[in-house]
């Protein structure tokens, strides 16, 4: 796989290949549900709790292909989110570990929103990639804690306060009753802290787990030492001839 170029802009080939396939998969549905021999097809791509519980678990991947056909700006919204923020970090994380993170962040996505829908306090049903949209963007403040970012092109913010606007913003997904999946959002931003924070970079989980212990006092404060310096070596000495 190549990465694609647009002008200086360059997109690696996962993340070109994901942005593709995302427009022409909504093209392709919005032309089979008006075709009474393809719209059953369509009707097999959806995570719903019933099916996946049924055995359909395919479902739990499939479903980031669709998007709402009603709002075009589902597509788009999270095609910005995977360009602007999947680029850097496939870029940084290399093809494999990408894709990893991308199956990942959908699959646990998937399994949320059927864990919500068996629970009773959500819908049970979702479709589109915004659990690895939100995962992104998780994933990119988690990285660049520290780099400058301008939230919608205009407020200036860093990286690691991008991570809190989405746990806002998740929030209030989760109080209103629009049809957003707030619990394939949850899916996708655990899941990449997680991976972030723990499985890729275990020294945090370890670090954390070491002081939460100590505050609690079931483990003694390492205690440190200056050791103090040698004292210099007597010279030798030396005879001229």
């Amino acid at each position: 796989m190549r990465s694609l170029r647009l002008g200086s802009v360059v997109i690696p080939p996962v993340t070109a290949a994901l942005l593709a396939v995302l427009v022409a998969c909504f093209i392709l549905s919005g032309v089979a549900v008006r075709v009474s021999a393809l719209a059953g097809v369509v009707d097999l791509l959806p995570v719903t709790t019933r099916d996946v519980l049924a055995g359909q678990v395919w479902r739990l991947a499939t479903y980031a292909l669709l998007h709402d056909l009603s709002n075009p700006f589902h597509l788009i919204f999270n095609g910005l989110m995977i360009f602007f923020f999947g680029r850097q970090l496939e870029e940084r994380w290399s093809t494999r570990r990408y894709l990893l993170f991308l199956l990942l962040t959908v699959v646990v996505g998937g399994i949320f929103v059927v864990a919500a829908g068996w629970l009773g306090i959500g819908v049970g049903a979702a479709v589109g990639a915004s659990a690895f949209a939100e995962g992104l963007i998780v994933a990119w403040g988690l990285t660049y804690r520290d780099r400058d970012v301008r939230l919608m092109f205009a407020l200036p913010m860093k990286g690691i306060h991008m991570v809190w606007v989405a746990i806002f913003f998740w929030v209030l997904d989760a109080v209103s009753t629009s049809a957003t999946s707030a619990a394939a959002h949850l899916g996708g931003m655990v899941t990449a802290a997680v991976l972030v924070l723990g499985i890729w970079n275990p020294n945090h989980i370890r670090l954390a787990w070491a002081s939460m212990l100590e505050k609690m006092g079931a483990k003694k404060k390492t205690q440190l030492f200056v050791v103090p310096r040698p004292p210099p070596a007597r010279p030798e000495k030396k005879w001229v001839n």
